[in-house]
């Protein structure tokens, strides 16, 4: 079982384990009513077929350490082509396994503060009216710095990447040369 800094990685990771039967599993199924300690530091996100990665739900706790509400934002439009990795992909290989990825990071949030983060990012399947979705849970870590660009919103996700690895749920993880394997 692999450690996290936060308990919630583990409550979240387990209650997805609990209602996971075939795969991932579907909206219905994932209730965040059963994780209500842990629903502050979630963001959800929906896959659409044309490759966006749109945030559909930020918890509370995410707004106020971010200073904004990030519903609606597209996570590859916000996230570094430089980082090694293709975001697009990643989810894809997540949902398709399923799979977790696991990230340690560092975001800049709209006011300019860098803040070190773990993300805990689930496959949810989509169901017959749905698209795939992903559930994240974020555990701010520390403050870093601050870099606010002129001319720029100054959101990025993963402007620098610490770590990044794929979480094995029970259907095994991709061979990927620029991730690492863990065990949830």
């Amino acid at each position: 079982m692999t450690t996290f800094n936060s308990l919630h990685f583990n409550q979240v990771l387990a209650y997805w384990k609990s209602v996971a039967k075939t795969g991932a599993p579907s909206p219905r199924e994932f209730d965040f009513v059963m994780i209500p300690a842990a629903l502050p530091d979630i963001t959800f996100w929906e896959l659409h077929e044309d490759g966006r990665i749109i945030c559909r739900m930020a918890g509370t706790g995410v707004i106020s350490r971010m200073k904004t509400d990030i519903t609606g934002v597209d996570l590859r439009a916000t996230t570094p082509a430089n980082q090694g990795f293709d975001v697009l992909h990643d989810f894809k290989t997540m949902q398709s396994l399923p799979c977790g990825m696991y990230h340690m990071a560092h975001n800049q949030h709209p006011s300019g503060k860098i803040a070190r983060l773990e993300t805990l990012t689930l496959p949810i399947a989509p169901d017959r009216r749905s698209l795939p979705k992903f559930v994240c849970v974020n555990h701010m870590m520390e403050t870093v710095g601050y870099d606010a660009e002129e001319g720029s919103d100054g959101l990025k996700f993963a402007k620098e990447l610490e770590e990044r690895k794929f979480v094995d749920l029970g259907w095994g993880v991709p061979s990927v040369k620029n991730a690492q394997q863990i065990t949830g």
